[in-house]
């Protein structure tokens, strides 16, 4: 028998994705990796790399979601690993300005970006 809350993989998601490839800045263990992005929502984003951070790192981000957008400093840890693709990383302690920016990002994408 199956327990039919539980959920795994993208159906565990809370948020809405949308497709985001941008460079972001990931500092992690007193190390600074500019890397790519795939996706984004308001909770978290996935970050591409052949070498994901292991399970748990704390990661500090930079992220501008436009050319002439402000930089999003954004916190998080590393929440599950795709080897060899990259790491998701789940937001905290988002301020409520960053929450909303967030929000309205995904909100404006296209429905196809998921």
């Amino acid at each position: 028998m199956t327990d039919s809350n539980h959920k795994t993989g993208i159906d565990r998601r809370q948020y809405r994705r949308v497709g985001l490839v941008t460079e972001v800045r990931c500092e992690h263990g007193g190390k600074e990796e500019i890397l790519l992005t795939r996706d984004i929502s308001e909770g978290g984003i996935f970050v591409a790399s052949d070498k994901p951070f292991p399970l748990g790192t704390e990661v500090k981000i930079l992220l501008h979601l436009s050319a002439s957008g402000p930089g999003l400093e954004l916190a998080g840890g590393v929440v599950y690993i795709v080897p060899d693709l990259g790491m998701g990383i789940e937001f905290s302690k988002l301020s409520e300005a960053a929450r909303t920016i967030l929000r309205e990002f995904v909100a404006l994408s296209p429905e196809g970006s998921t």
